[in-house]
């Protein structure tokens, strides 16, 4: 399979008692990558994912059922983004039930979703609609906020994980009478503290967006970076021809050199055997 495209999922509320957490899976948010996922990619695939709705630990899909957490017990597209509920499996896996209790206690906190791309819109895509995108998608597009729109992927996992790879992941809540009003709140705190330490729409300090020169620059230093390997390889092969050539000279060489005592030999043997049969006697002690 495909390396899955991984991006954070927001937590919008904990149930303790249920042992469920509900997030926004993708809000179209610009990743570091300068990559969106609209939402709406997911609404064809959306029905197949739960009809394996496994929840996993680390997107560890090759791993023993220790790795199956928990499972999604509800997935759908809302004004806020796509939204999914999970349950974790605590009464039948003790890796659930200590993800759970991180979870709880707001130590571990992060989603991740694994998808396969399958439609986008990029700066290669050959007469792009941009009519059929949202504003703010295409607004970020046009501006060079994001590289690529994803408008179409494969739901194919969800995980739980410690590190996020979408830098804008952060954790929302909802209040309502099944929410953890504390983990709620300390959450909405973090959400606002890193909205003030942004720095611009989509962008985050050190991070600037692509541009068509910094990408032709890019191309430009492999292009140029491929050549010099190039020219070390052809070094290499020059160098490695002469030692061969070398070589094959001395054997000749040697060759030649054993023929003509050989033929030195045969030629003494032939005209005063005696001699050399004498030569080739012990000498007496």
């Amino acid at each position: 399979m495909p390396d899955p495209l991984q991006r954070l999922a927001l937590i919008r509320g904990i149930d303790k008692p249920a042992h469920r957490v509900r997030s926004i899976v993708s809000t179209g948010a610009i990743d570091r990558y300068g990559e969106i996922i609209l939402p709406s990619a997911f609404a064809a695939s959306i029905q197949t994912y739960l009809d394996n709705p496994v929840l996993l630990w680390g997107h560890k899909s090759y791993g023993g059922p220790e790795v199956a957490i928990g499972k999604a017990v509800d997935a759908k597209i809302t004004s806020q983004g796509l939204e999914a509920e999970f349950e974790y499996a605590v009464d039948a896996n003790p890796t659930a039930r200590m993800v759970w209790d991180l979870v709880e206690a707001g130590v571990v906190r992060a989603f991740s979703i694994g998808a396969l791309a399958q439609a986008w819109i990029d700066k290669w895509t050959e007469k792009p609609d941009l009519t059929t995108l949202p504003d703010f998608a295409r607004q970020a597009f046009l501006d060079g906020s994001a590289r690529r729109v994803y408008t179409q992927v494969e739901w194919v996992e969800t995980s739980q994980v410690l590190v996020p790879a979408n830098r804008d992941a952060l954790i929302a809540a909802v209040l309502s009478d099944t929410v953890d009003r504390d983990f709620a709140l300390r959450s909405l705190g973090e959400l606002e503290l890193a909205r003030s330490e942004r720095t611009g729409a989509g962008s985050w300090p050190g991070w600037e967006p692509p541009t068509p020169q910094k990408e032709a620059a890019q191309v430009t230093n492999e292009v140029h970076s491929l050549e010099e390997l190039q020219k070390s390889v052809s070094a290499l092969q020059d160098s490695l021809a002469d030692t061969v050539r070398a070589i094959v000279q001395e054997e000749l060489a040697a060759a030649a050199e054993a023929e003509q005592v050989q033929r030195e030999l045969e030629t003494l043997i032939a005209n005063d055997p005696e001699a050399v049969l004498a030569a080739l006697e012990p000498a007496d002690e």
